[in-house]
Parts: structure tokens; sequence; C-alpha cells
């Protein structure tokens, strides 16, 4: 159903293409991880902020900002510290720093 892939790609905007590479055998689709998808959740705040506005891009953004940050199994307050804060500058901060760390020890790259 259209409504299940549809909630499914949230925190995961490639699913769309990963699932069309298989069905049709194209050249096969993998999910970033590490340094390749901080960059894509990076991209996807300030996306929303250029096109929404500072203060209601980064509120939409963090719907978003959650399921990515679920998705690779940050523990719980760190995502809780990211939701709190209000300036994408400092999201993205926290995402080039304390975040990134964490996840990247996490994948033991």
């Amino acid at each position: 159903s259209g409504v299940m892939v549809g909630r499914a790609s949230l925190g995961a905007p490639w699913l769309l293409s990963y699932i069309s590479s298989h069905l049709y055998n194209t050249e096969k689709i993998h999910s970033p991880i590490g340094e390749d998808l901080l960059k894509i959740i990076k991209k996807h705040i300030i996306y929303m902020v250029s096109f929404y506005g500072k203060e209601k891009g980064i509120m939409k953004s963090k719907k978003h900002v959650s399921m990515y940050l679920k998705k690779i199994n940050l523990p719980d307050f760190l995502i809780k510290k990211t939701l709190l804060l209000n300036d994408y500058k400092e999201v993205i901060n926290l995402l080039d720093t304390t975040i990134k760390e964490n996840y990247i020890k996490s994948l033991n790259i």
C-alpha cells in the first residue's frame, strides 16, 4: 500500500529508489550510512529551512530528523536534545559533533 511505503520512507527518503531498483532490476541502491547519512540529514534540514524559513523550517524538520535519528539507534537523550533545539545551526553543529561521534562509534568504522 502507498500509505505504508510513505510512512516507511520517513527517515529513509531513498526507500522508493531502493524498491524501484529491485522491482525493475536496475542498479541496486544501498541505504547510506556513516558520514553519507549525516550529510543527507543536514541537507534535508537546510532545504526545509530555506523553503519554509528559519522558524517554520526547523519546526517542520523535527519530525524527519527524529525519524532519521531513531533509525540509526542513537540514545534517546541525544534525540531529545536534538529535538529541543530551535536553531538549525545548533542542530547541524550537534550532528557534526556529538551525534557523529556516537553514530560512527556504533558502526565500528
